[in-house]
């Protein structure tokens, strides 16, 4: 991967929390007990807990993803987005919480291009299927009128957004229904890619390759929310989208990728840094076939 990534990641980082851990001073075991205690998370299962934790610390958040975008060059576009007023139509497990991801990376996409009130928006979409899974809590008149107060100070909004999805992950998981966040980062990612894909493959010279390289770095997501995804082999549902998923990873396997060192350790708050100057070779034919298949998925959840 280029090492500009790096150095964003690591900027997120002293900017504001991630999606799954602050970067603060402290441990990471404590930063997440505060954040915890800050949403009353319940803590149950814990031993399943820090093991689905394990997975979801190496995918990036919704807000990481839609900064790369933004990095790639691509300008806003409110149509690579699914429509907030779909919400209602959402009525089963699967559905809402595969949503919640969708939602999620759109609110993360429209809080870091500055759209004030495309981001209330989904910000209210968000409230409504959080509150559908069960998860009320997280998002209180508190935390409402902390949203509304920053709407405008897109750095404030950022880290906002990072802090609640953190607590409604870390609901689900403690609450032994981490198959639902597996679904919602599954979603999210699916939404993420679709609209640096969306956005990114009609671009032309050094600014499609930026983009090509961008996409062939969400291979290791992806291989990740399939690691994640298949912790839950007994559910059906999980079954369905661990094939799509692996289907999907059948294409990036054919991004040709120079053979060069690649470095995976962690930083001193035990983030999963991916190190090296891999570059990659992406045909204008599978670039349109990964938009495709990630289009056909969320195709599927999303209309």
């Amino acid at each position: 991967m280029k090492k500009n990534f790096y150095l964003f990641l690591a900027a997120l980082c002293i900017g504001g929390l991630s999606f799954f851990q602050a970067c603060g001073d402290g441990s990471n075991e404590n930063d997440m007990e505060n954040m915890d205690a800050d949403f009353g998370v319940d803590s149950k299962s814990k031993d399943k807990a820090a093991k689905v934790r394990e997975v979801l610390y190496s995918i990036p958040s919704p807000v990481e993803t839609a900064t790369l975008v933004k990095m790639s060059g691509v300008d806003f576009n409110k149509s690579s987005m699914n429509n907030p007023n779909k919400v209602g139509d959402y009525n089963t497990t699967k559905s809402q919480a595969f949503n919640l991801g969708v939602y999620g990376s759109d609110l993360a996409y429209s809080s870091i291009f500055e759209q004030s009130q495309e981001a209330l928006n989904y910000f209210s979409a968000v409230k409504l299927l959080s509150d559908e899974l069960g998860v009320s809590g997280v998002i209180n008149d508190e935390n409402i009128s902390r949203f509304e107060r920053n709407i405008e100070s897109k750095d404030s909004l950022v880290v906002f957004v990072n802090e609640v999805f953190w607590a409604i992950d870390a609901t689900l998981v403690e609450d032994d229904r981490g198959y639902v966040s597996a679904i919602v980062m599954a979603g999210g990612w699916v939404e993420a890619v679709f609209i640096l894909l969306k956005n990114g493959k009609e671009m032309k010279g050094s600014d499609l390759e930026k983009v090509k390289q961008l996409v062939a770095d969400q291979q290791y997501s992806l291989q990740n929310i399939i690691k994640l995804i298949d912790t839950y082999e007994d559910d059906n549902n999980l079954v369905v989208l661990s094939a799509e998923f692996i289907k999907l990873n059948d294409l990036f396997n054919r991004i040709v990728k120079q053979d060069n060192e690649t470095l995976v350790n962690k930083d001193a708050n035990g983030k999963v840094v991916i190190g090296g100057n891999d570059s990659v070779t992406i045909s204008d034919e599978l670039l349109g076939q990964i938009y495709d298949e990630v289009n056909k998925i969320r195709i599927k959840y999303v209309n």
